[in-house]
Parts: structure tokens; C-alpha cells; sequence
């Protein structure tokens, strides 16, 4: 194969030239090459300065793929900022739609590399944090109050992309694509690849912080960040209370790192917004578990909480016993323990309840004698 069919691979403009190349004498043909260089470096140079100003209200899809066929060298060709055109591209509402073409032809002629998907992985070497192309889909948001439409823009190049399994799901952790769209307004993105892989709400990691965590430290302009992970997580893993209590590295659950950034009542405001006490969660469980300084504060905002069972059929009683409830730290609540539940085995451990506070370490011989002696069947009954 010639020099000259090396030039571009395919494309009418090009055949047009080699047919018109076969008509002339051998003696020009080196200079007619040498002409047809030059001028499809100049158009490739033109070509790739229109790539980086697509305009959806202006060009169509089947031109733009037309243009780069003839001239694929023009997937190359940087800006001023040295971006190439799917760079350019993605940062633009008016162009992000053309990034899915311009990487599904960028696959033949390895833009970005080998394994850069066609440009989706080049990155932004003049942004902080220098995020690839990918990344900036995710994280991109209007400031001219168009942030719904723009979220929704974005979201149809990520499906299309990933129709074009051109986006992984492997991608949402290795570059950290639920972060760059944990945020108000990507706040559908953020939706959409929660769905396509919802475990990573458990066991995805950023700065070495849970994802919830993660929300809160990491988001410190806005605490909306915090109550949409946590709404997730509670749509997501409901008996897990959306991994409220869950503990970081320190032993810090995010309600407790939640607090010291917003305060008690911001905080505590988030929570009941994101689960609502008519939703019947056995959240105090979880409290006097893992929280049991805010136990009060959690009561006074979800007070039928106390009579919900968790997810394996325990009573919060059952919990608060095992949890070292006693008449000598909260009377109160001893002695209001109903003649039922004081009757009702737990149905973990099968205990009843004098028996979960002579277990239970740092208990009182109190306590257990008052619950026997309001219910001295049960110990007929064993």
C-alpha cells in the first residue's frame, strides 16, 4: 500500500483523489502527493477547529460522522487549551451529544490510546484534579439555571455511552464517577448510576471515607449532598437506616461527623427529611446501638419508632435491655415495660426479657428481680 493510501483510510473525498491520481502520468505523482498532503493537513486542521464548536442546533449527527470519516485525522486536533475536539465536546450543552460519535470514532484510530476508548479516558491536564472525559460527564453542571435540563442532557450521552458499553460499570468506583455526581444539579446522574450498581453505596470508598461519610466531608459547600446519599441509601438498604450509624476508620458513625459540620439541628433536620418518621422505621434500634447519646434526640423525632420491629423481628425493648437499660440509669423506662412485652421472647437469642438483663454486662440484680417480679409466671413456665 502507497504512501498516498496510507494517507487517510477511507472516505469518498479520498477515492475521488486516488481515482483522479490513477488519470495522471507517473512523473507527477510524487507532486500531486505532496499537494494532496497539504491540503488534507489544511482541511483536517479545519475540520478539527469545527469539532471543538459543534453546535447540536447547527450540525447534525450524520454530517459531523461524514466530516470525521473524510478526516479522522481531526479527532486529533487541539485547541488553544490543548484539548482535543470529545474534550471540547463534553464541556458544552451544545455539543455533548456529539461525544458518543466522536468516540465511537475515535475507537479505529486509538484516540487517547490503546485503551482510551476512543477519547473518553484523555484527560484534562489544565483542570484540577485533571478528571478525563468521562468524569467531566458526570460532573458538569449548569450555572445559568438550566440544571435540570442540563442533567437530563447529560444523562441521555451517559446511557447512550453506555449502550455503546463504552461506559463500564467498573468505572463508578475507579474514577469515582458517584462523586463527581453527588451533587443538587446531577442529581439524576447521580440517581441513575446509584441504580445501575447500588451496592457501591455500602462498600464504595472516597478519600478512604464511606460514601456517606464521604458526602459530608467532602461536600463541605452544601450539606444537600449528605441528605441525597443518605435518601439513597434508605431507598436502597432500608434495614441498614441508609448506613447512618455506619462507623469510618476513626469509629465516627456519619450522624456524629454529620453534627460536627452542620450542628444538631441541621443535621437532625436532613434526617427526618430523608427518613421520614411516617415511614415506620425501627430506627431507635439503631440509636441506642450505635448512638445512644442522641437516643432522646431520635425518640423525640420518631416516638413510634419504639414500638417498630426491625427487620428480624426484634422489639426496640429487646435492643435497650441488651443495651444495658436498667433501673439504675433509666428507671423510667423500666417500669414501663408493658405486661406483653415482658412476656414476648426475643427472637434472637430467645430470651425473655429478665433473662437479656442477667445477660447483659454491667447489668443489676435490681432490675432483673423487679421484671421477675412483675412477671413471676415466666419462670414457671421454664
Amino acid at each position: 500500500m502507497s504512501d498516498y493510501q496510507k494517507l487517510l483510510p477511507y472516505g469518498s473525498f479520498i477515492a475521488g483523489l486516488k481515482e483522479l491520481r490513477d488519470t495522471l502520468p507517473k512523473e507527477v505523482h510524487c507532486k500531486f502527493d505532496c499537494h494532496v498532503r497539504t491540503m488534507v493537513k489544511d482541511l483536517s486542521t479545519d475540520v478539527g477547529g469545527l469539532l471543538h464548536n459543534l453546535d447540536e442546533g447547527k450540525h447534525k449527527i450524520a454530517q459531523v460522522r461524514k466530516m470525521v470519516r473524510a478526516f479522522p485525522s481531526a479527532l486529533l486536533c487541539k485547541n488553544y487549551k490543548g484539548w482535543m475536539p470529545i474534550q471540547s465536546a463534553a464541556r458544552s450543552k451544545k455539543s455533548v451529544m456529539f461525544v458518543p460519535l466522536l468516540a465511537e470514532e475515535g475507537l479505529a484510530y486509538n484516540v487517547g490510546g490503546k485503551n482510551g476508548r476512543g477519547g473518553l479516558l484523555v484527560e484534562y491536564s489544565t483542570l484540577m484534579f485533571q478528571p478525563n472525559v468521562i468524569m467531566i460527564l458526570n460532573s458538569i453542571r449548569s450555572v445559568d439555571g438550566s440544571s435540570s435540563l442540563l442533567d437530563k442532557q447529560y444523562l441521555g450521552v451517559l446511557k447512550m455511552l453506555k449502550k455503546m458499553k463504552l461506559l463500564k460499570k467498573k468505572d463508578l468506583r475507579q474514577y469515582d464517577l458517584l462523586h463527581c455526581a453527588c451533587e443538587p444539579l446531577s442529581k439524576e446522574r447521580f440517581q441513575y448510576l446509584i441504580k445501575w450498581d447500588k451496592s457501591a453505596l455500602e462498600k464504595y470508598e472516597y478519600m478512604c471515607e464511606p460514601f456517606l461519610h464521604a458526602s459530608i466531608t467532602s461536600k463541605m459547600e452544601t450539606s444537600e449532598s449528605f441528605a441525597m446519599t443518605l435518601s439513597a441509601g434508605m431507598r436502597h438498604f432500608p434495614n441498614e437506616m441508609g448506613f447512618l450509624f455506619k462507623h469510618n476508620r476513626k469509629g465516627e458513625t456519619a450522624l456524629k461527623v454529620a453534627i460536627q459540620f452542620y450542628g444538631k439541628e441541621k443535621t437532625f433536620d436532613i434526617i427526618t427529611k430523608s427518613i421520614p418518621p411516617s415511614g415506620n422505621y425501627p430506627i431507635l434500634h439503631h440509636a441506642i446501638q450505635y448512638a445512644p447519646d442522641h437516643l432522646n434526640d431520635f425518640a423525640i423525632r420518631y416516638p413510634s419508632a419504639a414500638f417498630e420491629r426491625d427487620d428480624r423481628g426484634r422489639l426496640f425493648h429487646h435492643v435497650a435491655l441488651q443495651c444495658g437499660k436498667t433501673l439504675l440509669n433509666d428507671p423510667m423506662f423500666i417500669l414501663q415495660l408493658t405486661d406483653s412485652v415482658l412476656e414476648e421472647n426475643d427472637p434472637i437469642s430467645g430470651l425473655l426479657p429478665f433473662m437479656i438483663a442477667a445477660r447483659t454486662r454491667g447489668g443489676d440484680l435490681s432490675t432483673v428481680f423487679h421484671l421477675i417480679r412483675r412477671n413471676p409466671v415466666c419462670i414457671q413456665n421454664k
